[in-house]
């Protein structure tokens, strides 16, 4: 929520803003930046920004469409083809074609329309994977406990046999 209220407000103080995006592109990128701007205003998260919520839309196939601000993120416009063949629309923004709309999406540092929200730890099995390391972490020191008990045991049977064996070897003399 916080991440969306700063967005939001720099965007706000933009001169384009999220609402003034109707002059800045016309065409698919024009729609899709303003379906963008309209989903960021909406809070419902259908929506990302930024590199980590990117990458985590990507982790989760989450991505429809990506805007990338050309020269900013090389190592991923260098993926833009790959993208592309993913059946996601990959916009790469040109300063020198589109300076408006390039300072808009730097605003953002990267822009996507999602096709499903993101998921939470909850959702995404991540807090179960937790659960599981915690419970394996659990059974490991409890194996360590029980091999220790056992290592304990095998000496003192060893040293009963020596006591043992030192009292037949007196018994015999």
């Amino acid at each position: 929520e916080a991440r969306v209220s700063a967005a939001a407000a720099a965007a706000a103080a933009s001169p384009m803003g999220l609402g003034g995006t109707a002059t800045i592109a016309d065409g698919a990128l024009g729609s899709d930046w303003r379906r963008f701007a309209l989903l960021a205003k909406l809070r419902d998260g259908l929506c990302a920004w930024g590199a980590d919520e990117i990458y985590e839309a990507q982790q989760q196939g989450a991505i429809a469409v990506l805007f990338l601000p050309a020269g900013r993120f090389p190592e991923i416009e260098a993926q833009a083809f790959q993208l592309r063949g993913q059946n996601l629309v990959c916009h790469l923004i040109s300063v020198s074609r589109n300076p408006a709309l390039h300072a808009e999406v730097c605003q953002f540092g990267m822009a996507a329309i999602l096709c499903k929200p993101l998921q939470g730890p909850e959702e995404s099995g991540l807090l179960d994977a937790t659960v599981t390391v915690a419970e394996q972490a659990a059974q490991l020191a409890a194996q360590q406990r029980q091999q220790e008990l056992q290592q304990q045991q095998h000496q003192q049977l060893l040293l009963l046999q020596q006591q043992h064996q030192q009292q037949l070897l007196l018994q015999n003399q």
